[in-house]
């Protein structure tokens, strides 16, 4: 599929969040969540694909999705922090969605990352 479609395809940021729960599985028990970012970060384009153009898939044992694309702008590590926030974003909004009230403790670990991200 990777060879086919090339990296900024919403299609493998879905089954990269899927392999993501697999790859991180404990005694044969998937993962919760799975998140991942693909795209194209420079410092050329790829399989045609305008740099800083990305998407993001989230994976839960009920279905998996994926966003985008997203075009940020900034230098290279900007884009990928700000890929991460948004990230995080999509998680948590997911999260809220599925779970409800179970969330309070994830939004604070959201917000403790994203100042870390951000060196704030």
């Amino acid at each position: 599929m990777l060879v086919k479609l090339g990296l900024a395809y919403r299609g493998i940021a879905e089954h990269m969040a899927i392999g993501a729960r697999k790859i991180t599985a404990l005694d044969e028990r998937l993962t919760t969540w799975g998140v991942a970012l693909i795209g194209t970060d420079g410092p050329t384009q790829q399989d045609g694909k305008p740099v800083r153009l990305l998407y993001i898939g989230i994976s839960s044992p009920d279905e998996a999705k994926a966003w985008g694309p997203f075009e940020f702008s900034g230098t290279r590590e900007e884009v990928r922090k700000a890929a991460v926030v948004e990230a995080l974003v999509r998680l948590h909004n997911t999260m809220s969605t599925r779970q409800g009230d179970k969330v309070s403790r994830v939004t604070e670990g959201i917000r403790r990352a994203y100042e870390e991200l951000m060196g704030s």
